[in-house]
């Protein structure tokens, strides 16, 4: 991956990460790909390599998927498909796949990443090492605003970004 590409477009990933408009996708070996919708989640600089940090709460779908195939990938949408977005982000993927109803399209890679063909860019993330969240570490401000309906503390998971793709033909 080219380190100085993957600097010069933090910035719009940052924006569309704070904006929702980032899905991130995890191959299922019984079902397929899994996707969930995010807007939580770190860029960093790890054993000098770059990371992707995805925060996910325990009891979603995707976080098997994720474990379960050690990759997931990160990806990021200009605007115009915030159906998708909405509906990743409130539908379970124990009730449905969610790539049946068509409102985006994955493909494969050789290196079994389920990336989704309507995003501008995609990162490619090998899982390194995860932690939880634990409520005793936790400040009690952000255990009352972000956990107090169902303690689901997310499991934050690092992933070393191995590949960046860009999306030529759409504007970046």
């Amino acid at each position: 991956m080219d380190k100085g590409i993957f600097l010069s477009k933090i910035e719009y990933m940052m924006k569309k990460l704070i904006d929702g408009q980032v899905i991130l996708t995890a191959i299922d070996e019984d079902k397929g790909a899994t996707g969930m919708t995010v807007a939580w989640g770190f860029f960093g600089n790890m054993w000098n390599e770059p990371f992707f940090i995805a925060a996910v709460r325990p009891y979603r779908y995707t976080i098997n998927a994720i474990h379960e195939a050690g990759t997931f990938s990160v990806n990021f949408f200009d605007d115009g498909h915030q159906d998708a977005l909405n509906y990743f982000g409130s539908v379970s993927g124990y009730d449905e796949d969610k790539f049946a109803k068509g409102l985006i399209h994955y493909s494969v890679t050789k290196d079994r990443y389920a990336v989704i063909d309507e995003a501008k860019i995609v990162l490619n993330c090998r899982i390194i090492t995860t932690n939880q969240i634990e409520a005793f570490h936790l400040d009690s401000a952000y255990i009352r605003k972000h956990y107090q309906q169902d303690n689901g503390y997310h499991a934050m998971i690092y992933g070393r970004i191995d590949e960046m793709m860009i999306r030529d033909h759409l504007k970046v």
